[in-house]
């Protein structure tokens, strides 16, 4: 059962405002990741192991499937993105030193031309914190950032924790009416998943940092088939649940939400091969 959209906006409200100094500097809370290499039951101990008596094929509930939507990049200074006004052809401005409204020009504003100033903005009107610290904390995060840096490791989490939101219309305690399209509120939440909320974290695999030639590195040896398939047979099959893959084993990181498998039996009882995981008596081919 994923969380209400209308109590996640209000838990924002505190979360994020309350990690955020007066000065605009970002407070992030890191993750904490309890490696598991190769064994599954490093991630859960509770896991259950008979092949037979796993299912074949899972799935999160009809209502919890992920959500799509921007990663939004630092190239584009994250959730401090203008995008509507980008996609209503106002282009002239960067996405890193543009003006910020006073209350008395909000005032002034209609709902429309609100409603194109960026999620971070929203935000902080809505709180009545016209200082901006969340667009400068975005503006000084995604300011000298890599390339490839972006909120996707958020949205991952984001779209399978949180319902699908829908577009949203609020007044704040001043008088300001702000109009959250859903991908506005889905930025909030893949900014509080991706650089707010604490979470333990275990992984199966690590990242593998070393040249294409050099694979010393105890990273660098690939989580086994057996080893996913209990992961997938455990979390979705028995549990339902959803759970974060990053897509690539080197280079930056690619997180995508897994919630469906489905496999078929190939063969059964297959002799071991010599380079198969310490320990393995029979090996069954799954598709």
């Amino acid at each position: 059962m994923k969380t209400l959209i209308l109590a996640t906006i209000l838990s924002l409200s505190v979360s994020i405002a309350g990690c955020t100094p007066a000065a605009g500097a970002l407070s992030q809370l890191k993750q904490v990741f309890i490696p598991a290499p190769i064994d599954p039951l490093g991630m859960n101990a509770s896991y259950g192991r008979n092949f037979a008596k796993l299912a074949l094929s899972g799935s999160v509930a009809e209502d919890s499937a992920p959500w799509s939507d921007s990663e939004w990049p630092s190239l584009d200074a994250g959730i401090a993105n203008r995008w509507l006004a980008v996609d209503s052809g106002d282009e002239a401005t960067s996405q890193f030193d543009y003006e910020l409204k006073s209350y008395e020009e909000l005032s002034r504003m209609t709902v429309e031309e609100i409603r194109l100033l960026s999620p971070a903005e929203k935000f902080d009107i809505y709180n009545g914190r016209y200082d901006y610290p969340t667009v400068k904390a975005e503006w000084t995060r995604n300011q000298n950032a890599d390339q490839s840096d972006s909120l996707i490791h958020g949205w991952a989490s984001a779209s399978l924790n949180f319902e699908e939101p829908s577009m949203v219309k609020v007044t704040s305690e001043d008088g300001i009416e702000i109009v959250f399209t859903s991908s506005d509120v889905k930025a909030l939440l893949s900014y509080y998943q991706g650089q707010v909320a604490f979470s333990r974290t275990s992984l199966l695999g690590e990242k593998c940092r070393v040249e294409f030639d050099r694979f010393a590195e105890k990273a660098c040896k690939e989580t086994n088939p057996g080893a996913f398939h209990l992961v997938l047979a455990n979390e979705l099959g028995l549990k339902n649940q959803g759970f974060v893959m990053d897509m690539k084993f080197d280079g930056a990181t690619l997180n995508f939400p897994v919630h469906s498998y489905r496999s078929t039996v190939l063969q059964d009882n297959l002799m071991p091969l010599p380079n198969s995981a310490t320990g393995t008596s029979r090996e069954i081919e799954v598709q």
